[in-house]
C-alpha cells in the first residue's frame, strides 16, 4: 500500500468552500480512481492536507495522468482559496491499523 500525502496552504476566511470542494468534487473523483483504496482531508486552519492510500505507485500515476484528475486540479486552482504553492510525497506503508473509527 502506498501513501501520497498533498499539502497546501489555504484563505483561512474561504475554509468552508475548501471543505465543500473537498466533499462534492474531490473525494468523488479521488474515489473513483482506480486504485485509490482511501483518503482522509485535514486542516489546521490555515493548511491543507489530503492524504490518499493507493495500491501501488502505477495508479497514483495513472490517476494524476487522467482527465478527470487534471481538469479537478484546475478546478481547484481556479477557484482561487488555495495560496502559496502545493506539495506531494509519497510513501510506502510498512504498517497501519485504524481503530474506533
Amino acid at each position: 500500500m502506498i501513501a501520497r500525502i498533498w499539502r497546501t496552504d489555504f484563505d483561512p476566511d474561504r475554509l468552508d468552500e475548501l471543505r465543500r470542494f473537498a466533499d462534492e468534487i474531490s473525494a468523488p473523483m479521488l474515489g473513483a480512481l482506480p486504485g485509490c483504496l482511501g483518503q482522509v482531508h485535514a486542516n489546521d486552519g490555515r493548511s491543507w492536507m489530503t492524504i490518499t492510500l493507493w495500491e501501488s505507485r502505477a495508479h497514483i500515476e495513472q490517476a494524476e495522468a487522467s482527465q478527470r484528475y487534471r481538469d479537478t486540479v484546475d478546478a481547484i486552482l481556479a477557484a482561487g482559496f488555495l495560496r502559496g504553492g502545493q506539495t506531494t510525497d509519497v510513501f510506502d506503508i510498512t504498517y497501519s491499523t485504524v481503530t474506533g473509527a
